[in-house]
């Protein structure tokens, strides 16, 4: 298939009731994304990678 000897590199996004109801609501993913960093998220980028 290609992938063997590959390794995944994810990013997760923990999703409490505040992003619940932003995702709900299909406010802009900037807003989103402020949300999650103001929660604790870490980018990729951020996170060294």
């Amino acid at each position: 298939t290609g992938y063997r000897g590959r390794v995944g590199i994810f990013e997760l996004m923990m999703i409490n009731t505040e992003l619940r109801d932003l995702i709900v609501k299909r406010v802009p993913l900037s807003e989103i994304r402020a949300a999650a960093k103001a929660n604790g998220m870490k980018t990729l980028k951020e996170d060294g990678l």
